[in-house]
């Protein structure tokens, strides 16, 4: 089934496959809270992740809750984001047992959009419940971070879906955004 939407969360798929990566040692607090909650990271050092159970991924699942991207992701979005994005790279290392590493990048949104629509958005004690995209407000960008926190899903339009599919990336989901 085709779904005709504009944007989509970007998820990765955790199965049998796709080992999780689990951080070699934990992120600094203040690092963990942008980002979390965004803020342009500084002094980053290279992070390594110890990649458990099976195989390499383009969006890697890893427990610490990072958004891992390969090189080819990495590549993807670069080239189809659109000119208001604001993403940045943070250089990590996934090594598998038996000692295979691969470069990868933490993705981190040091800003949020405001693109959320007030009226349809279901708010509940402060927090969103169920957040709706305001397609207007969200057109000016490609890939940014979801209006809630959380480390892991990202949104892209569908423009950038589709350059994600033709760069042949596997472990994604792509979830319509209301």
């Amino acid at each position: 089934m085709t779904v005709d939407a504009e944007f989509f969360l970007v998820s990765p798929v955790d199965n049998l496959r796709m080992g999780i990566a689990r951080p070699e040692r934990s992120l600094d607090a203040a690092v963990q809270e942008k980002l979390e909650l965004g803020g342009w990271i500084d002094g980053w050092r290279e992070s390594t992740y110890l990649l458990e159970r099976r195989g390499f991924s383009d969006f890697q699942p890893a427990s610490s809750g990072v958004r891992l991207c390969s090189a080819r992701l990495r590549s993807a979005l670069d080239a189809a984001k659109g000119a208001s994005d604001v993403l940045q790279w943070l250089a990590a290392k996934v090594i598998r047992d038996g000692g295979e590493a691969r470069p990868y990048w933490v993705l981190h949104f040091p800003e949020h959009p405001d693109v959320l629509d007030a009226r349809r958005t279901v708010v509940h004690e402060g927090r969103v419940v169920k957040p709706v995209i305001d397609v207007a407000a969200a057109r000016r960008y490609g890939v940014f971070g979801p209006p809630v926190a959380t480390l892991v899903e990202f949104v892209v339009a569908r423009a950038v879906r589709d350059a994600i599919r033709r760069a042949g990336c596997r472990g994604i989901r792509f979830t319509p955004v209301a």
